[in-house]
């Protein structure tokens, strides 16, 4: 299992140290990576902090946060076609072969061994049509049942808010309990991995002190994303991202941590356990670069909300 983190008043994170002591070493910008306990925990942990050094920037940070999107908005339909899935374009000639050779438990992409069998029922040329369909049915079920069903490997999975939770990522304002599906593609690792597709559930919530038309004495927003389906290498996805500003705000910040399961470090196969090493390597790094271009995204929203002239944060943080 991680290390136990504990987000306080002075941003300790147990098995990553003191973040306030990080960020002055670093000059306000900060990452962290935390594997399992051995080479075979499937659960992997990233996380990035950054001093937000203008208080007047606050409310900005805190709309950007709370209007951030991950894709395009999942809509309830009673069977595929193609417009929910635009955003999952576009697909190479390797991403239409893995679901059309889906015929063997376990295939390529993510599916369970019935989801499996209905695929090696139909003729190839039927396979993403139903591929759609069977990723519909788990986001439907999900929308009613809250429940994120397993794909090769039997049992629960696991639930990354859950995790952050018992990990101490917490902060005031309150968990929303009405879902929000929106459907993604990225491009994790260009040139070393598949892309991913992924239906994810959004869940946002503010709370600011201060009043409406001035900036906030205190100012926080949570934003927490985990996996309704992801297509390849991840039995789970979560992130947890959050504001913490305002004039009274000793130490103004937003931290963003990444919980990936990945379904490589289940396998007991001789080449599955020689790639361990590497896999991690590349998800560290390519885990790091997704944190910084999130940030980046996020800067930009402030920015354009930000008068004229003005900058949220240094162009260039520093990251250890």
């Amino acid at each position: 299992m991680l290390p136990t983190l504990l987000v306080t008043a002075g941003f300790v994170l147990g098995g990553f140290g003191s973040l306030s002591d990080h960020l002055i070493k670093t000059e306000g910008s900060w990452q962290g990576f935390e594997a399992g306990v051995d080479s075979k925990d499937p659960l992997l942990m990233l996380v990035r902090a950054e001093r937000i050094r203008e208080a007047s920037s606050c409310s900005a940070w805190i709309r950007a946060l709370e209007t951030f999107v991950p894709g395009v908005v999942f809509q309830e339909i009673k069977k595929s076609r193609a417009s929910p899935w635009m955003a999952w374009n576009p697909w190479g000639r390797e991403d239409f072969l893995a679901v059309a050779e889906c015929h063997k438990f376990p295939c390529q992409v993510k599916l369970d061994s019935r989801e499996v069998a209905q695929m090696s029922g139909v003729p190839e040329s039927q396979r993403q049509e139903l591929f759609f369909s069977l990723v519909l049915a788990r986001a439907q079920n999900y929308l009613h049942t809250g429940e994120r069903r397993e794909y090769e490997f039997p049992g629960v999975l696991v639930d990354p808010w859950e995790v952050f939770q018992k990990h101490g990522f917490v902060g005031k304002p309150q968990f929303p309990s009405h879902p929000q599906l929106w459907i993604k593609r990225l491009d994790f690792a260009p040139g070393k991995m598949h892309p991913i597709r992924q239906i994810l559930d959004r869940r946002v919530n503010v709370i600011l002190e201060g009043g409406k038309f001035r900036e906030p004495t205190r100012a926080e927003a949570t934003l927490w994303l985990r996996d309704v389906y992801t297509d390849h290498y991840f039995d789970g996805w979560g992130e947890w991202i959050h504001v913490e500003c305002g004039s009274k705000v000793i130490e103004p910040v937003l931290i963003h941590a990444l919980l990936l399961e990945v379904d490589l470090m289940k396998q007991s196969d001789p080449i599955s356990r020689l790639m361990r090493g590497k896999i991690r390597a590349t998800i560290e790094e390519n885990g790091q670069n997704y944190l910084e271009q999130a940030f980046r995204a996020l800067q930009a929203r402030v920015k354009a909300m930000l008068p004229s002239g003005r900058k949220a944060l240094p162009q260039k943080g520093i990251h250890k």
